[in-house]
This record gives structure tokens, C-alpha cells and sequence, in this order.
């Protein structure tokens, strides 16, 4: 059986620490780096505590070229089901669009004064490319 090196093979960040969110503003989370990782990836919503009358929590990935923190767009198909409740674990499979190295997580509150404590984190394999005149050999730190 071929081993897997969780550790040293996964490209990952938090775009969202876990952080108690209660405005629009606070659900935008932090660029993850995934240049290095491939082109299907993983995200990972948790939320612990749900306060508020009728709360609402939608979260959607989105990906750009760099870590600025504007010119981001919606990834396709990289949305959360709306979280209600307290306690819940959502995980979704999404593929970065061509040309495309960072990724967040953005979304929006409702209800009548929402608080959620939340985290998301991004996970990908790390790229293999052939490495430089090894014949069947592969690096773990591409250059592309």
C-alpha cells in the first residue's frame, strides 16, 4: 500500500480562525496560499455556538490570482449549506480556476443580532512534478 505523509504532503491554511463572527465584515477570512497545492481542494466549515433571533450563516469560496484583498471571485459550485444551528461540520470538494493560487472564504450574516463562532480551513494535495533530470523522480516543491 503507498503511504500518504499528511504533514509534509498537504498545502493548508485557516482562512477563517476560529473567530466568533456577528457582521458581514467579520465572515470575510484570509487568503490561503494554495500555488503549490493541485487544482481540487478541500474546505472545512465548523461552527460551534448559534445565537440570535432566526440566525443565518452563508458561506461561498472565492479565488483569485494573488492575496490581494480585492479582485477575488466566486468559485463555482463553492458554497456551504446555510448553518442555523449550533454544531455543525460542513465539508465541501471545490476546484481552483485556471490561473487561480489563493482562496477565502466570504459570506454574510442575518437575523436579528446573528453571532456564530466559526472556523473554515482550506486543505489541497501538494503538487509532484518531475523533478530536473531524474529520471522517474518527483519533487515535492515545484516551481510552477
Amino acid at each position: 500500500m503507498l503511504g500518504f505523509d499528511l504533514k509534509n504532503g498537504v498545502v493548508s491554511g485557516a482562512s477563517l480562525v476560529p473567530t466568533t463572527v456577528t457582521t458581514n465584515t467579520l465572515s470575510t477570512g484570509s487568503a490561503v496560499d494554495l500555488t503549490n497545492g493541485s487544482v481540487i481542494s478541500i474546505a472545512v466549515l465548523n461552527v460551534g455556538a448559534v445565537s440570535g433571533t432566526s440566525p443565518t450563516l452563508d458561506l461561498k469560496l472565492q479565488s483569485n490570482t494573488t492575496s490581494a484583498t480585492t479582485g477575488f471571485t466566486d468559485v463555482s459550485g463553492a458554497t456551504f449549506t446555510q448553518v442555523t444551528t449550533s454544531n455543525k461540520r460542513q465539508v465541501i470538494t471545490f476546484t481552483l480556476p485556471p490561473g487561480s493560487g489563493y482562496v477565502r472564504v466570504t459570506g454574510t450574516l442575518s437575523g436579528t443580532t446573528p453571532s456564530f463562532l466559526a472556523s473554515v480551513d482550506v486543505f489541497s494535495v501538494e503538487k509532484f512534478v518531475q523533478a530536473t533530470g531524474a529520471e522517474g523522480g518527483f519533487s515535492r516543491s515545484p516551481s510552477t
